[in-house]
């Protein structure tokens, strides 16, 4: 029965595709099924070509994703060469807290490649394959990057198209990769840009960077605090975050010029903190910035909280012991407090603790306004003080901020002189402090 049935279907095959051959729109499928087996042949395998692999991702939001994806990457991803005995291989990862796993399949979904690992409280986003690198490679050659890590990924790519240049791997391709290697990442010791090198600010590639290296907290005197901490080699991207902020609080009509919120710090530790917190310019500029951009991270959660903490704030409500009750819950479910793996993590009811939000937030102001303007504080039974307030900044030589001051109280505990010292010192002439000449500034 098998040879009539192979003999018949064969001939089936042969007549359909000369009598067939020039009408290609029809496809000849049922009378060839009748004959032959239900198992699909295997597709061929498609060669490999180091084509813009993004361009096949659909096109919905995908310039927003990438500038996010590259933001994220300058605060959280790492480019690596790991040598394996007589061979190399290329690793491109995003390493995040495990609860943010979701973020790291958004992104492998997205991009249709890599892997998911977890190992610990750690979560990875992992590209290892050549294919997967050339798609690493073809991303960020587009969309570059703006911290030092672009001297990586540059040394990344070169080692990449030194080592696939040919099947074989020579003893002088693998000197020439592992003379890259030994010069990347923490053995990196020149972190000259490139000349073609330009800081490029995006909304989404500064979301990206908040959700790695921002952070959103408060002092204990309920000043409202948002701050993004970066090595001082990355200077020169900070100031340029400066102005992007500064830039955005300079197109708002305001009595109060706010072209000035954002600030920089230098600390002894080589850090640069960059630092925003007037509450006209958070409520003003801050907020509607990135409430018009849609978050991936935990650290949204966080940012929510820290929007709820300025509501309460706004209506006089931290004068208030309920009030105060309910800032500090929230406090401990941010940041840190708010990873799963926190020892000892206060475990809160949310949904009551948002239910008491929203009726204190629905309830009346602590603040009433007098015929006089001056404006009483409910719980308190006084008057709300609008002093202004002297803040201090100690400089560099140059004019850079080394550390600012909230008061002069503050500057003298940390200078460890008199007031009357830090009042002449005001004055803008030089002085030595820890070896250094610097100077003090004072602002209202």
């Amino acid at each position: 029965m098998l040879i009539p049935v192979l003999i018949i279907s064969s001939l089936v095959h042969i007549y359909s595709i000369s009598y067939m051959s020039n009408d290609p729109q029809i496809k000849i499928i049922s009378s060839i099924s009748c004959f032959n087996c239900k198992k699909k042949p295997r597709p061929a395998l498609k060669p490999f070509t180091n084509k813009r692999y993004y361009s096949s991702i659909p096109k919905l939001e995908n310039k927003n994703f990438f500038e996010w994806l590259r933001g994220l990457t300058d605060g959280e991803g790492s480019f690596m060469l790991l040598k394996k005995s007589d061979s190399y291989a290329f690793k491109f990862q995003i390493h995040l807290h495990i609860d943010d796993i979701k973020v790291l399949h958004y992104i492998q979904s997205t991009l249709g490649i890599g892997k998911v690992y977890i190992n610990g409280s750690a979560a990875r986003f992992v590209a290892t394959s050549l294919k997967d690198i050339a798609v690493i490679i073809d991303i960020f050659s587009k969309y570059s990057l703006n911290t030092t890590k672009m001297l990586n990924f540059l040394d990344f790519k070169k080692a990449y198209v030194i080592y696939t240049s040919s099947k074989l791997k020579t003893p002088e391709i693998n000197k020439q990769v592992e003379e890259i290697r030994i010069g990347m990442n923490s053995l990196r010791l020149d972190f000259s840009m490139p000349a073609v090198y330009k800081v490029h600010i995006t909304p989404y590639w500064l979301l990206g960077f908040v959700e790695g290296e921002g952070s959103f907290c408060m002092r204990k005197n309920f000043t409202l605090i948002f701050n993004i901490a970066q090595s001082s080699k990355d200077l020169v991207l900070m100031e340029a975050i400066r102005d992007f902020f500064n830039n955005l609080g300079s197109t708002i009509d305001n009595e109060q010029p706010l072209g000035d919120a954002a600030r920089l710090s230098h600390h002894i530790n080589s850090m640069v903190y960059l630092t925003i917190n007037r509450l006209d310019y958070i409520a003003k500029v801050l907020i509607p910035f990135f409430d018009g951009l849609t978050w991936q991270s935990k650290k949204k959660l966080d940012y929510c909280d820290w929007k709820t903490i300025l509501k309460l704030r706004d209506l006089g409500l931290h004068y208030t012991e309920e009030g105060i009750k309910l800032i500090n819950t929230i406090l401990s479910q941010m940041n840190n407090n708010r990873l799963s793996t926190k020892r000892s993590k206060l475990v809160i009811d949310r949904a009551l603790l948002d239910s008491n939000i929203n009726k204190l937030l629905e309830g009346p102001s602590n603040f009433e306004v007098k015929e006089d303007g001056r404006i009483l504080i409910k719980s308190l039974n006084k008057y709300y003080s609008n002093h202004v307030k002297i803040r201090v900044e100690l400089l560099d030589e140059s004019g850079d901020i080394i550390r600012p001051f909230d008061s002069m109280a503050d500057c003298v505990k940390y200078l460890n002189v008199t007031s009357m010292t830090v009042s002449k010192r005001l004055q803008g002439k030089p002085f030595l402090f820890n070896n250094k000449l610097v100077s003090l500034k004072k602002l209202l």
